[in-house]
C-alpha cells in the first residue's frame, strides 16, 4: 500500500486544458469577395462580347506534332488536309462542317487560329508579292508606296528632288563610317587629338608635330 502511495505522489500534475469560446456570430461581410467577384463579372462580359462577333470564315491550320505512331485513320485526315509536309506549316482552310468534323479528330496535332487582317487587304497586284501568313492567323501586307500625282505635277516640286544617285552615295558613305542609326546612338564623350599629352611619344605623332612645327 504505500508503495502504491509513493508512485500516485510521483506523477505529473494534471494540466486543466480549457477551450476557447468561439463568438457564435458569424462574419457576415462579403468585402473580401469583392475582387473575385469583379473579375467573374468581366470574364462573363468578355464571353458575351466573343458569343455576339460573327464566326470567322477561314482557318490557319498548322501541325504542331509529330505523324510517327499515330494511327492510320488520323494520318489519311492530315494527308487530305495537307498537312503531312514539315512542322509549322500553315495551311488555310474553309470554317465549314465538313472542315471541322475532319480537325475535331486531329484537333490534338494542330494549331487553328482564326485568318484575321489587320493590315487590310491587298489593293494591287504587285502586293501580293510581300503577303505573308504568320503563324498566329494575321496576313501581313506589305503594300507598295505610291507617289502623290498632285506633288508630281506641280513643277516647283523639281527643285527639291535628290538624284537617286546622291543618295546611295549618302548611305554608302555612312555605311563605310559605321554611322547607320548613328543618331540614335550618340557618343557621351568625343576624344580629343593627344588630350592628356602622351600620344607625343609615339613615332607617328612626333613627324607630324615636327611637320607642323617646321610649317608655323
Amino acid at each position: 500500500m504505500n508503495r502504491l502511495l509513493q508512485l500516485a505522489s510521483r506523477r505529473p500534475p494534471l494540466v486543466m486544458c480549457t477551450r476557447l469560446k468561439r463568438s457564435k456570430k458569424k462574419d457576415e461581410s462579403l468585402d473580401w469577395a469583392a475582387p473575385l467577384l469583379a473579375l467573374q463579372e468581366t470574364q462573363r462580359k468578355e464571353h458575351d462580347m466573343k458569343t455576339d462577333q460573327m464566326p470567322h470564315k477561314i482557318h490557319a491550320v498548322s501541325r504542331i506534332k509529330k505523324l510517327k505512331g499515330r494511327p492510320h485513320w488520323e494520318k489519311a485526315i492530315m494527308v487530305s488536309l495537307n498537312l503531312d509536309g514539315p512542322l509549322h506549316k500553315v495551311v488555310v482552310h474553309k470554317n465549314t462542317p465538313e472542315i471541322n468534323a475532319k480537325l475535331d479528330v486531329v484537333k490534338h496535332l494542330v494549331s487553328i487560329q482564326p485568318v484575321t487582317f489587320p493590315y487590310g487587304l491587298p489593293e494591287d497586284e504587285s502586293d501580293y508579292e510581300h503577303c505573308i501568313l504568320k503563324s498566329n492567323g494575321e496576313f501581313a501586307v506589305v503594300k507598295q508606296l505610291k507617289a502623290d500625282q498632285r506633288a508630281l505635277s506641280n513643277p516647283t516640286a523639281e527643285k527639291w528632288l535628290i538624284p537617286g544617285e546622291v543618295i546611295k552615295k549618302y548611305l554608302r558613305k555612312k555605311i563605310d563610317n559605321h554611322q547607320i542609326n548613328a543618331e540614335h546612338f550618340k557618343a557621351r564623350y568625343t576624344y580629343r587629338l593627344n588630350q592628356d599629352g602622351e600620344e607625343m611619344q609615339y613615332a607617328h605623332f612626333k613627324e607630324h608635330h615636327k611637320k607642323t612645327s617646321d610649317n608655323t
